[in-house]
């Protein structure tokens, strides 16, 4: 079966590095498109909402602008001087604990143009003060938690101040998530608590999974990227054990959701190492390069099918299968091979080695190749890695294990033959004695049985 090999294209790094629109408007104009009228009509909801049910167009409207300001924009205005009593709206970042969750349906005439149906009330605790934080998205696994007590990060706008019947309003597009440990009420796996501690806001899971067996996108950038960031954070030697995992149960719908974040070791064959470099990679992970490693894994009789566009005779894969690793750093063995002196010298090299993986499953992600193109298929879909550490098997570790077994069963055998030896070897001299013995009772004549003594 002839195969192929993924890749992440370079115009996927170059997307990715596309700069936000808003990230160039003037610092002057806190929230862009949002007029005092609508900022007091916000107020005026905040500070009846504990007895009013009724949600003010504005506040979504509001919320819809600034969930679109761009984090350079944030940054420039965070970084401005402030007074003692700013003038609102101002910009703020804040670190507290979510501690309670509500869910604010918008009017519907706004939920097609505005391309969300709610907004999000988080209660938030910050130095023993409470205050209220309204955001577009909040992590999926908060919505299903039946108490809330996580770590919370936000950048956006403070709205209102406090006042006798409401506590201050913040607005924000997105909270992030950085949990230390998992909770009774709302377990987390073992990977998603090493990646938070690395940087990792585990709050863009949700976009993750959603975007599971899906091609890579500009939509999730800033997730990829802090992932691989985080995953090359993790140190070789942490005490966390990886789950050993076989590549066809990465390829499973279902347990592939399941395992997104999860730290993994996985065995492989490499066939391809390759440098993927662009400019704008160096505000996303301090660095205007990551590499790729492609690589198979061993199917175990297991079969993959890919439908093909005209709904014909699927694609089959039966031995083995393409998993892509993305790393920021080469191990060593490998760096070797494609360095001199630290310059590269080999963007992109052919190399066969088993190895086993640890790292962070991303996710599944399709992309094209010319083999599944040839055969009427749309896309190829395969495991995406990012590693933490490699350890390369040595070489004929398979025929030597093939080796070993020959001679256990050698062994065995030999053990058996002289078992088999001895008993016979003993039974002969016990059948040997006995017929003397008999020997010895017999009469020298054996009599006439026709001869009658009594006549």
């Amino acid at each position: 079966m002839k195969t192929c090999i993924a890749a992440l294209s370079l115009a996927f790094a170059w997307g990715f590095g596309l700069a936000n629109p808003t990230a160039a408007q003037a610092v002057d104009e806190p929230i862009p498109g949002v007029s005092e009228a609508d900022l007091e009509s916000v107020r005026q909801w905040w500070k009846a909402q504990s007895t009013t049910s009724a949600v003010p167009a504005e506040a979504a409207r509001v919320l819809w602008r600034v969930a679109r300001i761009g984090d350079q924009h944030l940054t420039d205005l965070l970084a401005q001087p402030t007074t003692t009593s700013p003038n609102l709206p101002h910009a703020i970042e804040i670190q507290g604990e979510a501690i309670g969750l509500q869910r604010i349906p918008i009017p519907e005439r706004l939920s097609e143009s505005l391309d969300f149906d709610a907004m999000w009330l988080i209660k938030v605790v910050v130095d023993d003060e409470e205050l209220g934080l309204l955001c577009k998205q909040v992590p999926q696994q908060w919505k299903r938690a039946k108490t809330l007590q996580q770590p919370l990060r936000g950048r956006g706008f403070l709205i209102a101040s406090a006042s006798p019947t409401a506590p201050p309003l913040i607005v924000c597009g997105n909270v992030q998530w950085f949990p230390t440990q998992s909770d009774p009420s709302l377990p987390l796996p073992e990977g998603w608590i090493l990646l938070s501690k690395a940087g990792f806001d585990v709050g863009q899971f949700g976009l993750i999974q959603r975007r599971n067996r899906s091609p890579l996108s500009s939509a999730e950038s800033s997730a990829f990227y802090e992932f691989l960031k985080a995953a090359n954070q993790v140190s070789s030697d942490t005490t966390a054990t990886p789950r050993a995992i076989r590549p066809q149960v990465l390829l499973n719908a279902a347990e592939s959701e399941k395992l997104i974040g999860e730290f993994i070791r996985v065995r492989l064959e490499t066939a391809r190492i390759q440098q993927i470099v662009a400019p704008s990679l160096q505000d996303q992970i301090g660095q205007d390069h990551y590499w790729e490693i492609d690589a198979f894994g061993e199917l175990d009789n297991a079969q993959v099918r890919i439908p093909t566009k005209d709904g014909g005779e699927p694609i089959i894969f039966g031995n083995r299968y393409p998993v892509t690793l993305a790393m920021l750093k080469l191990p060593p063995f490998l760096n070797d091979l494609v360095s001199q002196n630290g310059r590269v010298t080999k963007a992109m090299l052919m190399h066969k080695a088993m190895i086993d993986v640890d790292g962070f499953f991303y996710r599944l992600w399709t992309y094209e190749t010319d083999f599944v193109s040839s055969k009427g298929g749309d896309r190829q879909i395969g495991p995406l890695i990012a590693g933490t550490a490699i350890t390369i098997k040595p070489a004929g570790s398979a025929q030597a294990s093939l080796a070993r077994i020959g001679w256990i069963i050698a062994i065995v055998f030999m053990v058996g033959l002289i078992g088999t030896i001895a008993y016979l070897t003993k039974a002969s001299q016990a059948d040997r004695q006995m017929r003397a013995k008999r020997n010895k009772m017999m009469p020298d004549v054996i009599p006439n049985l026709d001869d009658n003594p009594l006549s």
